[in-house]
């Protein structure tokens, strides 16, 4: 009994400590509560001095608001920065400014039209461009004259033989009968690309040339498709005896000459067109009429067709001792330069040299450069 009676009296003694833990909790409990109480009571204490002070901004934003809107409504809608003054001059267009762009966008567009004109030119316009594009010598650069016929260019040369044009021809004829210090050249024959570059009138003008320098010349006029400088002349050659009649063996070399005293040149040339004729020149019989007349002659000029039309050019290339391609100033294009210039250098047919025709020296940079057109004199 007196250990039940002491167990019993644990267990209370138990029983008081916890339910002085449980009043100690209660306790601080109700101090939670308490405390969340007055925190809830002071938050919405907050809240409603918040929503106060809110109301109140409100309220001065919207009268702020209204104020400024007022304010804009009072407010004029422009205002006077500077008075006015009246102009002197218009502001626009400026035109001493506007003439002054112009100009220099002018010359801008110019220099750069004739640099690209320049740059893509499919022509000869100077001696130098066309020696360093073929790497041959330009033998004379030959001025433009106003002629428009043979018969023209060749009583002009005659009346008249130290004009600039006859010292160009001459510079020619130098260039061609002596190299090295000796005459060299007996048969020379002018080719060019197209009909048209003058290669008729060089080679007419050639000949009078070396006639006044005491040669004896004869002219072979082997374009016998349009009998040029018979077409030209019209000479009056007897019948049966001229280039065309000794091609088909009817009559010698000497009776197919004929002599112009005029000019004091001989031809041999075709009385009349006669395009079958071409079919039969060949250089099996050409060299000796060459060699013929080189023994008669002192020089033998020979007048090609336009070789790139034809093939007569190339087989009387081959029947001469000197070779000159003509090229008329900006016109013959650079293309059927190299294209001829190739067909002779396959054909293993040296070029002499070049002979520039047709230069108008107001354009021509040679002009420019040398000065040598502007230089003449008056033979006593």
């Amino acid at each position: 009994v007196s250990r039940i009676v002491e167990q019993r009296r644990s267990e209370m003694e138990i029983a008081r400590i916890r339910e002085a833990s449980l009043t100690e909790g209660i306790a601080r409990l109700e101090e939670q509560v308490l405390d969340i109480s007055s925190n809830a009571l002071g938050l919405r204490q907050l809240q409603r001095e918040a929503d106060a002070k809110r109301q109140t901004y409100e309220a001065f934003l919207g009268r702020l608001t209204e104020t400024r809107t007022q304010e804009q409504l009072q407010q004029p809608d422009a205002r006077l920065i500077e008075r006015a003054n009246v102009p002197g001059v218009p502001s626009a267009p400026r035109p001493k400014l506007m003439g002054a762009l112009g100009v220099m966008l002018g010359l801008a567009g110019g220099l750069g039209l004739v640099f690209f004109l320049e740059m893509t030119t499919q022509t000869f316009r100077s001696s130098r461009d066309l020696e360093s594009e073929t790497g041959l010598p330009v033998l004379s650069a030959i001025p433009v004259q106003p002629w428009g016929r043979l018969t023209e260019a060749s009583a002009a040369l005659a009346a008249d033989p130290y004009s600039l044009y006859g010292e160009r021809i001459r510079q020619l004829r130098t260039a061609l009968m002596m190299r090295d210090g000796q005459a060299t050249a007996r048969t020379v024959l002018l080719m060019s690309c197209a009909p048209g570059d003058g290669k008729s009138t060089t080679t007419l003008a050639l000949a009078q040339m070396a006639a006044l320098a005491g040669k004896s010349v004869i002219v072979v006029d082997c374009d016998l498709r349009r009998a040029t400088l018979q077409g030209a002349f019209d000479w009056e050659m007897e019948p049966g005896k001229d280039f065309a009649a000794f091609i088909r063996g009817q009559c010698s070399l000497d009776q197919a000459v004929y002599s112009d005293p005029e000019l004091g040149i001989d031809l041999l040339a075709a009385a009349t067109p006669d395009a079958k004729l071409a079919d039969k020149l060949d250089p099996s019989w050409l060299t000796p009429v060459m060699e013929e007349l080189k023994r008669v002659y002192d020089l033998v000029l020979v007048d090609a067709p336009a070789m790139l039309a034809v093939s007569d050019a190339m087989v009387l290339a081959q029947v001469v001792d000197t070779r000159v391609f003509i090229v008329r100033w900006d016109s013959t294009p650079r293309k059927a330069v190299a294209q001829g210039l190739a067909a002779l250098d396959e054909a293993h047919l040296p070029v002499a040299g070049l002979a520039l025709t047709m230069v108008d020296p107001s354009r021509s940079p040679d002009a420019e450069a040398e000065g040598y057109y502007s230089y003449s004199y008056t033979a006593a």
